[in-house]
């Protein structure tokens, strides 16, 4: 298959990654309707990959740096001023899906979710059920960003497939055609 140039690599791999993921929650059922605004916050160890929905529909992306020093507080602002400068409310959001690959600062997002944005975020981690039966011997060493590659493959182009991603480590994943990884 040939596959068209997505804008932008970062852009495409939040929509893609978070989106599949949404889809096969228990917990979120992403449509086409409008009123599911979904906030998406992909934690890596250098970046922090934002994205609003809107339904499938990214409405806006935003990248900030990863800095385990920062309070909930300070990454609250950051979000409300990025939101402010769209002319967007954080009342629009009925939803939040986070992937981490950072556990230290797990509790910091959690909190400046609840604070800022009145809800308890939805974490890609294992048992989370997302349609793709994890093979691990031990699922929970596995980050949730391999965890969300493995779902959007998936549910974008079957199995069997590969992933790889060339974040600050590049890894690599395989997806059986039964939709094991």
């Amino acid at each position: 298959r040939v596959y068209q140039r997505p804008p932008t690599a970062a852009a495409a791999t939040v929509y893609i990654r978070d989106c599949a993921v949404l889809r096969q929650s228990m917990f979120f059922y992403v449509t086409d309707r409008s009123e599911t605004m979904i906030l998406t916050l992909d934690i890596g160890n250098t970046n922090m990959k934002t994205a609003l929905f809107d339904g499938m529909e990214m409405q806006e992306y935003w990248r900030l740096s990863t800095n385990r020093n920062r309070t909930s507080d300070e990454y609250g602002m950051v979000l409300m001023n990025l939101f402010s400068h769209h002319k967007l409310s954080p009342d629009v959001v009925t939803g939040i899906m986070i992937s981490s690959v950072v556990p230290q600062i797990n509790f910091t997002i959690e909190h400046m979710c609840r604070s800022y944005f009145g809800m308890e975020p939805m974490k890609i981690e294992p048992g989370v059920k997302t349609g793709i039966n994890i093979r691990y011997e031990n699922p929970r060493e596995l980050g949730s960003d391999r965890i969300a590659n493995a779902v959007a493959a998936y549910e974008l182009y079957g199995g069997p497939c590969i992933t790889i991603d060339f974040g600050t480590a590049t890894s690599f994943g395989a997806i059986s055609a039964k939709g094991e990884f």
